[in-house]
């Protein structure tokens, strides 16, 4: 059952936002406890992350802060290929540098979340696997002339349609890569992890329901933009336009134009 209730209590924004972020955690603790991968288990190479339907990064634990910071694109390059394209069941990888990735071996999962019948959340797992393929190592080739020399480039595909795995993209991933039953085992590890996600954010549609949390997460958004204008406000940035722009910038979520 569905409880209607207001985000204009600020008790139940913050526990909205903490359970948010309580989901990221138990996404990585499902990494580090399935992943087969010392790169996972031990370096935590990793980063997870739960968007809004629009791409508005929510909540995210960030293991290793570079993919944190990464994440928020190549979400945006698989939305950008898909538009409304995508279904419930849904899952889709990525690692193209050229079009939102960072580097060949940080490996992009994110998994559409559904309720009654809408796109409401994201939820999403990069981290670093231990064979993309390529001339080199572990996703290394300092004798690479160009990115075709480091692995295998992946734009953005559905591995999973409507809850079916589908083999031939499955294959084509998997057959480029020496270490095969490694890659695949940390692959289904990444794709279970986001499903855990889809789990408890339906639990917690079914506790709130998606009106409330859409209207917490604006709530959240906004007073994150505050505080960062605060914080900028306060430091020694240089001249008034430069300031002024940042606090622009921060406020609409304006692109990184136009800097005096």
């Amino acid at each position: 059952m569905t409880h209607a209730r207001t985000t204009s209590d600020p008790i139940l924004v913050a526990v909205i936002g903490n359970a948010l972020d309580g989901i990221t955690r138990e996404i990585g603790q499902t990494m580090l406890r399935t992943s087969r991968s010392p790169i996972f288990v031990e370096a935590r190479d990793f980063a997870t992350s739960i968007f809004s339907a629009d791409c508005r990064l929510l909540a995210q634990t960030h293991y290793i802060p570079v993919i944190g910071g990464a994440t928020p694109y190549a979400q945006r390059a698989i939305v950008d290929f898909f538009g409304d394209d995508v279904h419930d069941g849904d899952v889709f990888i990525h690692n193209d540098p050229f079009n939102g990735g960072s580097h060949l071996p940080d490996i992009t999962i994110t998994r559409p979340i559904f309720w009654d019948g809408e796109l409401v959340f994201w939820a999403m797992t990069k981290g670093h696997n231990a064979d993309v393929g390529g001339g080199g190592v572990v996703g290394f080739n300092p004798a690479a002339r160009d990115v075709l020399d480091e692995g295998i480039r992946i734009p953005p595909v559905r591995i999973i349609d409507r809850g079916t795995l589908r083999k031939d993209a499955w294959e084509l991933i998997l057959t480029n890569v020496r270490m095969r039953s490694l890659v695949e085992s940390v692959l289904n590890c990444q794709i279970g992890a986001t499903a855990i996600g889809e789990r408890r954010l339906h639990a917690l549609l079914d506790k709130y329901g998606a009106a409330t949390l859409s209207d917490a997460t604006d709530e959240l958004m906004r007073a994150s933009a505050r505080q960062v204008r605060a914080q900028i406000a306060r430091s020694p940035m240089g001249s008034t336009a430069q300031r002024a722009w940042w606090t622009t910038t921060v406020s609409t979520g304006a692109g990184p134009t136009g800097l005096p």
